[in-house]
C-alpha cells in the first residue's frame, strides 16, 4: 500500500492497495481511496474496510473460476483418462453451469464419444467370441501368420495336429513353433506371389504320421492394396481317406490276382482236353477234378466278396433276434465235424449252460463261427485239437472262444490277419483253398455288433479267437435257451 499525491487532482492524495492471489489463477486488484491532503492518517479505518472489500474481491475472484470452470475440466480429464484405459462405466459427466457453452460442450463431446467407443468395443467383443467359436467348431486346423511369419491366429485342431498350445505359439515365428521345412517354404512362397497354394504335407502326430491336405491363402492389409499382409493355412486331414484309396487299389490287384490264378488254370486244363486230351478216360477225368477244384475255389472267393460287402455295408441293417449261441455252437460242431474228422482232428465243445440269450443277426453269427472253425481245422496239423467254448462274463455279456493246436500266428502278423486278403503263409493257405477273407469278415460281423475280438497265439503251439459280446446284446429279459423252451 501507498498514498502518493495525485497531480491531475490538486490537494488530493490517492491510496493505492494492490493485492495478488497465486495458485492455479492469479488475480491483481488495484484499490484506489481518495484521502483529503490535510489528514490522511485520520482515514486509516477506511483504508482498511478498502482492505476487506478487496480481499473478499479476490477471493470470489480466484473461487468462481476455480468451481465452475477447473473443476469440470479436471473431472474431464479424469474422464477421458478412465475411457482410454477401456472403463466406460462412467457417471454422468457434469457439463458445467449454464452459459459455460465451453465446458459443456467438452462434456457432452466426451460422453458421446465414450457411448459410441463402449458400442464399438461391444461388437468387436461379440465378433472376436464368434470367430473363436467358428474356429473350435472347425474340423481343419488353421493357422495365420504375419509378414514377419509371426503366429497370429491357432486354433484348436492345430494345436492337436502340432502339439503346441495357442498360448505357445502365438507371437513366436512359425518354424519355431512347427519344424516343418515345407509348410515355411510354403507361406514363403505364397507372401512372395500372393497367389493361394495347395500341398499336402506329412506330420508325424505322436508316433502315428498323418498327412494333411494343406491349403495357404494370402491375407492382403485391407487399405485396398494389393499388399500381402500374411497367410491363412488351413490343414484338412486326409490320412484315412488316402488309406482307404490304398486299401481299394490292393483290393482290386488283390481280387484280380486271385480270380486270374484259377481262370488261368481252368483255361488252360479246357484247352488241353479239347486238344485232345479229353480222349484219355484217365487224364480227362484228372483234368476235370481240378477244374472242378478250381471252380469250387472261385465260388467262394465270390461267396465271400458278397459275405464281406454286405458285413461292410451300411445301408443293409442287421437283422437282429434272439439267438442261443450255445445252440449256434453245436450246429456249427455238426456241420463240420465230419470234415475235422477226416482230417484226423477232434472237434469239441465246451459250453457253459444257462448263457442269456444274445440280441443279434443269427446269419451272421453263424458265418462267424463257421470261418472261425474252419481256419482252426485249416491250420491244425492231423492229430489236433479244436475247441469251441462260451462263457458268461462278469460284465454280463458272454464270451465266444475258438481254440486250437495248430501252427500258431507269428507276433508280428497278429495286428495284420484281419487285413483283406492278408495272409500269413500264402502258399500255404492257397493249398488249402483259403481266400484270404475269412477272417476280414470276421472282424466286421463282430464290429457291427459292437463286439470286440482278441487273439492270442504262439507259433506251434496253436491260437485263440475270442469274441467279446457286450452286456447290450443280451435281450432284455435276460432269457435263456431252457426259458424260451
Amino acid at each position: 500500500m501507498s498514498i502518493r499525491s495525485s497531480r491531475l487532482l490538486a490537494k488530493l492524495y490517492l491510496s493505492y492497495f494492490a493485492v495478488a492471489f497465486a495458485g492455479e489463477a492469479a488475480a491483481l486488484f488495484l484499490i484506489s481511496v481518495v484521502l483529503p491532503e490535510e489528514g490522511p492518517v485520520a482515514h486509516l479505518a477506511l483504508l482498511a474496510a478498502a482492505l476487506l472489500l478487496a480481499a473478499l474481491f479476490a477471493g470470489i475472484a480466484v473461487l468462481f473460476p476455480r468451481r465452475y470452470v477447473l473443476q469440470p475440466l479436471q473431472a474431464l480429464t479424469a474422464h477421458a483418462r478412465a475411457i482410454a484405459a477401456g472403463d466406460f462405466r462412467l457417471p454422468r459427466l457434469s457439463a458445467g453451469r449454464e452459459g459455460n457453452d465451453e465446458v459443456r460442450e467438452l462434456a457432452l463431446a466426451i460422453g458421446a464419444m465414450a457411448r459410441q467407443l463402449e458400442e464399438t468395443f461391444r461388437e468387436i467383443k461379440q465378433q472376436s467370441v464368434q470367430l473363436e467359436g467358428i474356429l473350435r467348431s472347425l474340423l481343419n486346423g488353421v493357422i495365420a501368420i504375419d509378414r514377419r511369419h509371426r503366429i497370429v491366429l491357432f486354433n484348436p485342431v492345430a494345436e492337436r495336429y502340432f502339439g503346441v498350445s495357442a498360448a505357445e505359439a502365438t507371437g513366436r515365428v512359425l518354424l519355431e513353433v512347427i519344424r516343418h521345412f515345407e509348410l515355411a517354404t510354403l507361406c514363403e512362397e505364397v507372401l512372395a506371389s500372393g497367389v493361394p497354394k495347395t500341398r499336402e504335407l506329412t506330420v508325424l502326430l505322436g508316433s502315428e504320421e498323418r498327412i494333411l491336405q494343406t491349403q495357404a491363402a494370402p491375407v492382403t492389409g485391407g487399405t485396398g492394396t494389393d499388399v500381402t499382409a500374411g497367410v491363412v493355412v488351413v490343414f484338412h486331414d486326409i490320412t484315412e481317406l488316402r488309406r482307404l484309396e490304398r486299401v481299394r487299389k490292393d483290393f482290386v490287384a488283390n481280387v484280380s490276382h486271385e480270380l486270374r490264378t484259377p481262370l488261368t488254370s481252368i483255361k488252360g486244363f479246357v484247352e488241353t482236353l479239347l486238344d485232345g486230351a479229353m480222349n484219355d478216360p484217365a487224364t480227362c477225368r484228372r483234368f476235370l477234378e481240378i477244374i472242378n477244384q478250381q471252380t469250387d475255389r472261385l465260388v467262394a472267393l465270390v461267396n465271400d466278396l458278397l459275405d464281406l460287402s454286405r458285413v461292410e455295408s451300411a445301408d443293409i441293417p442287421l437283422r437282429r433276434r434272439p439267438v442261443d449261441i450255445n445252440a449256434l455252437a453245436d450246429e456249427v460242431g455238426i456241420t463240420l465235424g465230419p470234415r475235422a474228422q477226416g482230417q484226423g482232428l477232434r472237434l469239441e465243445l465246451d459250453l457253459a449252460p444257462g448263457l442269456p440269450l444274445l440280441y443279434a443277426d443269427d446269419e451272421l453269427l453263424r458265418r462267424l463261427l463257421l470261418n472261425l472253425v474252419d481256419n482252426a481245422i485249416k491250420y491244425t496239423p492231423a492229430g489236433g485239437r479244436v475247441v469251441i467254448r462260451t462263457r458268461p462274463e462278469k460284465t454280463g455279456g458272454v464270451a465266444l472262444a475258438v481254440s486250437d493246436t495248430g501252427v500258431g500266428i507269428p507276433k508280428r502278423d497278429l495286428a495284420r490277419i484281419f487285413e483283406r486278403f492278408y495272409r500269413v503263409d500264402k502258399a500255404r493257405s492257397r493249398q488249402l483253398g483259403g481266400t484270404g477273407l475269412g477272417l476280414s469278415i470276421v472282424r466286421h460281423i463282430v464290429e457291427k455288433h459292437g463286439a470286440t475280438i482278441e487273439v492270442e497265439s504262439e507259433v506251434g503251439e496253436g491260437s485263440t479267437f475270442t469274441v467279446h459280446f457286450p452286456p447290450e446284446m443280451v435281450t432284455a429279459a435276460g432269457q435263456t435257451a431252457a426259458a424260451v423252451d
